[in-house]
């Protein structure tokens, strides 16, 4: 719980912050991240990174993070170093998803069905976690979880 409030202050008061994840929404996230455990994490819609601190003190998971806009993509590299965050080793910043296959993913951003056809396809999944009100990203995730066996 340390973890999520720490976090969320450090990241309340940075440029880009006004649509971070809550404390509320990260420490339901970093709950579920500990019980998993994962080796691979997929960040889509990184913004600034609210959640990169996080996957790094809460486990051992390579990250993939993935932020279309370009703004959002040099705060991120900037609060990486701002926050001094260990493991910067661990992190992946890409601008189109990546060919990977990840335990949990995590969407924050506007998504293609066909980038959601693709996530999918991956068999290790454990975790999927739309942050935010994205309705519309919910109700395409759910539609096609049974016709990938889920």
């Amino acid at each position: 719980m340390e973890n999520c409030s720490n976090n969320y202050e450090a990241f309340k008061i940075l440029k880009g912050s006004n649509h971070i994840a809550t404390f509320s929404s990260q420490l339901n996230f970093a709950e579920q991240l500990v019980k998993i455990n994962p080796s691979k994490v997929l960040d889509y819609g990184s913004g600034i990174g609210t959640f990169i601190p996080l996957v790094i003190q809460m486990s051992s998971a390579r990250i993939y993070a993935v932020e279309k806009n370009e703004w959002c993509r040099g705060q991120f590299h900037e609060n990486l170093m701002v926050q001094q965050i260990k493991d910067q080793m661990r992190v992946e910043l890409h601008s189109i998803l990546p060919d990977i296959d990840w335990n949990v993913v995590v969407v924050d951003d506007e998504i293609t069905r066909s980038e959601i056809r693709k996530i999918l396809r991956n068999e290790s999944i454990q975790l999927i976690f739309i942050e935010g009100w994205r309705n519309r990203t919910v109700g395409h995730f759910s539609k096609r979880l049974a016709l990938h066996g889920y």
